[in-house]
């Protein structure tokens, strides 16, 4: 048996209203499949809610939506999975085959190809140029809700020592200049650095 698995951490809203619903995509999960959710409500204090899709129970669909209202979770479209325990979860994780595990931020658009991300080395000078932050995870094996929070920050990363921006659309610069350092482009965007210490 194989399980897709999937966590889902929701932020704090910062304002109160609508709340909107929650999409995961079902891109990586086949038929004969089954599809187990992790959801954190708050990563400091929990609750931690766990949900099992079974095998063909999602055929036909691109995703999976739910909606978070007063710390409880509620399927949308009709779904209506198994709720485990952390110990069930862990027993069928240990018996099966995990494809694949991630962490997810449904605010933050991470997996698209809207943004190319820049690249910045030690010596703050333009080294690479990636058309998703995808493409940016996998070539430096770091997570892609890691590289976009040092996007948005625009802090250097500590483990690898590189920065790493969103290029932006109003910015007219060419890519293939890797003479371009972090603190002209950060200039060109009219944007403070971050802290390098």
């Amino acid at each position: 048996m194989s399980i897709v698995k999937e966590r889902v951490v929701l932020r704090k809203r910062r304002r109160e209203g609508g709340r909107t619903p929650h999409r995961i995509k079902l891109d990586a999960v086949r038929e004969s499949d089954s599809l187990l959710v992790e959801i954190v409500i708050d990563k400091k204090y929990g609750p931690v809610y766990r949900y099992l899709f079974a095998p063909g129970s999602l055929s036909g669909r691109q995703g999976v939506v739910f909606r978070e209202n007063g710390g409880r979770i509620y399927w949308l479209g009709g779904l209506n999975p198994k709720e485990m325990t952390n110990d069930e979860a862990e027993a069928l994780s240990t018996q099966s085959t995990v494809l694949k595990k991630t962490e997810r931020f449904p605010d933050a658009e991470l997996t698209g190809i809207r943004y190319n991300v820049l690249v910045f080395g030690m010596h703050d000078s333009l080294v690479a140029v990636y058309r998703t932050l995808g493409d940016v995870a996998a070539a430096m094996n770091l997570r892609a809700e890691a590289i976009d929070k040092l996007c948005r920050t625009k802090r250097h990363s500590t483990e690898t020592g590189y920065s790493f921006r969103y290029k932006r659309k109003a910015i007219d610069f060419d890519v293939t200049d890797f003479t371009l350092t972090l603190s002209r482009y950060d200039e060109l965007c009219k944007r403070k650095p971050g802290n390098k210490n």
